[in-house]
């Protein structure tokens, strides 16, 4: 999903001079659950399904207040409505693009713009800033009747010629991916504590592994061959290895049928480009029993 939701945002990219970045302020925790439960009764008709529905809804536990007025609001109106959703849930984030579905064909078949969205960060693209701003008029608009607002931060005109950051990774124009500075430092923050907290036994080695290679499984979607080898250089992660190892050795045979490394075509630090492209194309995906 988020892979096909990033190739997309690059060929919008490519096919135009601007882009209308758009983030919703505090989605999660503005969402209405009297809007949300309307939602699923457009949908659906079995009344058990939506018994469970809403009690999943309702049994949220609390969220951050976000104490909005919209037009036809008391006093009370922001504290007597209820509103949020755990953003850790997984039908959370299923009730979160749900929310915004009618939205999204707004945008696709009213507006008729080239459009990217993933839960509350989405893209607006056209050649003409001034159709943007009007677009960014209409959306905030339109998005009082779902209750919700518009980051006044977050929301902005860019041009496409800049490296902007969307699901996770900075997108150069020149189609390059990388990951943030800051993931990239937390990481190796985390990667110290699970080295100590395994040494120490109070984690088990199966989780550590488990950690590390949902990372990488992240990273490996840029151009982080480099970054990667750097970071597990000589070790059992270093993608120059090719073959998938704990730190402590091999990993089980379960284990090693789940992992897949995907190596790039970059070459090893160092090395030139006439020799990178001397070297024949390493195979892609290399799976382990």
């Amino acid at each position: 999903m988020t892979r096909s939701k990033r190739s997309h945002y690059e060929g919008c990219r490519g096919r135009h001079a601007h882009v209308l970045r758009c983030d919703i302020y505090r989605y999660f925790p503005a969402i209405d659950h009297e809007i949300l439960k309307q939602e699923f009764r457009r949908r659906i008709a079995c009344e058990r399904t939506l018994s469970i529905l809403d009690l999943i809804v309702d049994g949220s536990n609390w969220q951050e207040a976000v104490n909005l007025y919209f037009y036809g609001d008391d006093l009370f109106s922001p504290f007597d409505r209820c509103r949020g959703l755990p953003i850790g849930n997984l039908t959370s984030q299923f009730f979160a693009n749900l929310y915004l579905n009618r939205f999204d064909h707004w945008v696709t078949e009213v507006l008729r713009a080239p459009y990217v969205r993933y839960v509350d960060d989405f893209a607006l693209f056209s050649d003409d800033p001034r159709v943007l701003e009007e677009w960014r008029m209409k959306i905030a608009d339109y998005l009082v009747g779902r209750r919700l607002r518009l980051h006044p931060v977050k929301t902005r005109i860019l041009s496409t010629k800049v490296e902007q950051i969307f699901l996770g990774f900075v997108l150069s124009p020149n189609g390059e991916r990388r990951l943030p500075e800051e993931n990239v430092r937390r990481f190796r923050n985390r990667l110290r504590g699970l080295t100590d907290r395994s040494r120490m036994k109070s984690i088990s080695l199966s989780e550590r592994d488990a950690r590390i290679a949902s990372w990488i499984a992240h990273a490996e979607h840029a151009d982080t061959w480099r970054l990667r080898h750097a970071i597990f250089r000589d070790g059992p992660y270093d993608p120059a290895n090719n073959i998938p190892r704990s730190l402590d050795g091999p990993l089980s045979p379960c284990s090693a049928r789940r992992f897949v490394e995907q190596q790039t075509t970059e070459p090893p630090i160092g090395k030139s480009e006439q020799e990178q492209q001397r070297q024949p194309q390493l195979q892609k995906t290399v799976f382990v029993s």
